[in-house]
């Protein structure tokens, strides 16, 4: 289970641009970290299949806030403007707050209701 949410998360983060290349310890980490989570807001012992994209999402945003990730990012591609006549194209290096906070709304973690809906009762 565990290599294949470590799979998972790092295939999601290349997804959102981001060089996963040294990050496998922080990827492992946060991976046990969003599962244990999940199990201890749900009081279950296993995850199941319906959670684990959460358990993944989780992970991925605890990783993209991480000190230093979102330099790994390729700025390059960020078009700011273009002029037609003799062709010039601007390429903007942007904000990494906003770029930050994009990444994260992409990700479905704070999805509170499906981990609900698999809660149980401790008795």
């Amino acid at each position: 289970m565990w290599e294949e949410m470590f799979e998972e998360a790092a295939a999601r983060l290349e997804q959102l641009g981001i060089d996963t290349e040294g990050l496998e310890e922080l990827i492992d980490a946060e991976c046990l970290r969003a599962c244990n989570y999940v199990k201890g807001i749900c009081n279950i012992d296993l995850i199941p299949e319906v959670l684990k994209p959460v358990c993944i999402d989780l992970a991925c945003a605890e990783i993209i806030t991480a000190e230093g990730v979102l330099d790994t990012l390729d700025d390059e591609g960020r078009l700011s403007g273009i002029k037609e006549g003799d062709v010039t194209l601007e390429f903007r290096a942007g904000d990494r707050e906003e770029l930050k906070k994009r990444l994260l709304d992409r990700l479905d973690f704070n999805d509170k209701s499906l981990l609900i809906s698999y809660r149980k009762l401790k008795w």
